[in-house]
């Protein structure tokens, strides 16, 4: 069950908020094992969600939350041993992710390296686990530092399983949900339901419409490329673009969908995604892309390491580290980690610039060329974090620099028929005869839309949810507000309506 899934839409989430508002309503002021019972509403609602996919890996969920409350009394600060036990529980919990995610990577390894015979283990990757135990961690190490209150297991377990950012983020800190989950009563704000209308609808309508329609040009050039086939120059093209946008609308519209989920319920969840692709350079577009898992390594991995204290080699060890670890965490292959350590040389390569600039050493470079600089680097590095083998890689990269072997899937004389007196302004084009995939239907026309450059738009110049939901509902009058949620609402619902079957998220089983 997803976001975009009508499942969710018209049963589990309405059944949610009446649960939540309706009984929170009957039992204000009453309390189980000192928590709030809207807050044990939250922790049943999200033990449902998590169950509507596996039944059986939620125990493993309960028993990571479990581990947490345990460890958490002793790792405060005073404690006999509390680091060690920080130490021990950090290292349970990575064990644990590693084992699901990372076994069979490391045994395949493992045996190219010794040349001993791997059984591939039947290992179901847990939903979320990479986002809950991210969340575990920095809840331990801030208990530690005292950035964060010591509390029961009911309410850590609501705040790790809250389940609009259970399966893929944001990653929370628990200060910044802790006064709403100890909250006796949870008044429904009309206010906030309006916000989370404007969020959940502008990330649907970017996961379905947009992201969806894109995988239909990305996924057979990387399909093709992975199976050995030569493409075409302007399918290569259209592919790595079409991804590009395809992850960036897909990741964020579920963050968008999450955070609307968190309104609605009262909780502020941070944004996640700030316009990344308007980056004019390396380092601002990882400010602006992922920004809790930036934080995130940021605040419990690159600081702790020293962070830029010491000069530019050891900013630059701790960058490429992060980076490298970064990368692990994105999937568990040797695409990845390529693709997280050349992000780290990129933002290497960015520091030493900038502090060359500011030393007066190198010029400036004008915005508009940080711009296309940073847009092409990000775009040529989705090849490897998309492509499933290195030779998948290497024959789009080939693809793209290779314009010779330009093959249109139309052909050479429709095009000239199209493009009439000025087809003869364009070189001339060799062809050879390489197998097209059918990528392209009259460039990227997706159901009659231009769906690239809609894509583009939308990426580069339609305002963030946040910015529009809170003008609209300071405006707005209470009246106006409710017409509002109705038609964004009915809105949202026509668009899943139309959407045909629901695609899993890219980030949904992580």
């Amino acid at each position: 069950m997803v976001f975009s899934d009508t499942d969710f839409i018209f049963i589990f989430l309405p059944i949610a908020l009446i649960a939540y508002f309706g009984i929170g309503r009957l039992v204000a002021g009453s309390s189980l094992f000192g928590l709030p019972l809207p807050t044990w509403i939250i922790v049943f609602l999200s033990i449902a969600f998590y169950v509507a996919w596996d039944f059986a890996m939620v125990f493993l969920l309960l028993a990571s939350v479990t581990m947490t409350a345990l460890a958490a009394p002793r790792v405060q600060q005073g404690q006999p041993y509390g680091k060690t036990v920080l130490t021990a529980a950090i290292a349970v919990h990575l064990a644990v992710l590693g084992y699901f995610k990372y076994a069979n990577f490391l045994g395949e390894n493992f045996s190219a390296l010794f040349g001993a015979g791997w059984v591939e283990l039947n290992v179901i990757l847990p939903l979320g686990i990479s986002f809950f135990t991210f969340q575990q961690i920095s809840y331990l190490v801030d208990v530690r530092r005292g950035e964060a209150p010591l509390k029961s297991w009911p309410t850590i377990a609501a705040y790790i399983s809250f389940f609009p950012q259970l399966i893929a983020g944001p990653i929370v800190r628990f200060t910044q949900v802790s006064n709403r989950l100890t909250q006796a009563f949870p008044p429904l704000d009309d206010r906030a339901v309006t916000i989370g209308c404007v969020f959940f609808c502008f990330g649907l309508i970017k996961k379905v419409f947009l992201a969806d329609n894109l995988s239909l040009y990305a996924d057979p050039v990387f399909a093709a490329a992975n199976a050995g086939l030569e493409i075409s120059t302007i399918e290569a093209v259209v592919g790595v673009l079409a991804f590009t946008f395809q992850i960036f609308f897909d990741f964020c519209g579920y963050s968008e969908m999450a955070i609307g989920l968190g309104y609605f319920f009262g909780f502020r969840l941070p944004v996640n995604f700030d316009h990344p692709y308007r980056a004019a350079s390396i380092i601002e577009f990882w400010r602006r892309w992922h920004i809790t898992l930036t934080s995130f390594f940021k605040d419990y991995v690159y600081i702790p390491l020293g962070g830029s204290r010491g000069g530019t080699a050891v900013l630059a060890r701790n960058v490429i580290i992060v980076m490298f670890l970064s990368g692990l965490w994105h999937g568990a292959g040797w695409a990845f980690v390529i693709w997280g350590v050349l992000h780290g040389v990129l933002l290497v390569v960015a520091h030493g610039w900038r502090k060359l600039n500011f030393d007066g050493v190198v010029p400036r470079i004008p915005a508009w060329v940080g711009w296309f600089l940073t847009f092409a680097a990000a775009a040529l590095l989705w090849i490897p974090f998309r492509a499933e083998t290195l030779d998948g890689t290497l024959l789009v990269l080939h693809a793209l620099f290779t314009p010779d072997t330009l093959v249109l899937p139309f052909g050479a004389e429709p095009l000239a028929e199209r493009m009439g007196a000025l087809a003869t302004l364009l070189p001339p084009i060799s062809y050879s005869n390489v197998q097209t995939v059918g990528a392209l239907q009259a460039f990227g026309l997706a159901g009659g839309l231009p769906i690239l450059p809609i894509a583009a738009l939308v990426a580069f110049f339609v305002p963030n949810p946040g910015d529009i939901a809170e003008k609209f509902a300071d405006k707005a009058s209470s009246v106006l507000r409710a017409g509002a949620i109705g038609v964004l609402i009915t809105g949202g619902f026509f668009a899943v309506a139309l959407s045909g079957a629901p695609k899993e998220f890219v980030y949904f089983q992580f």
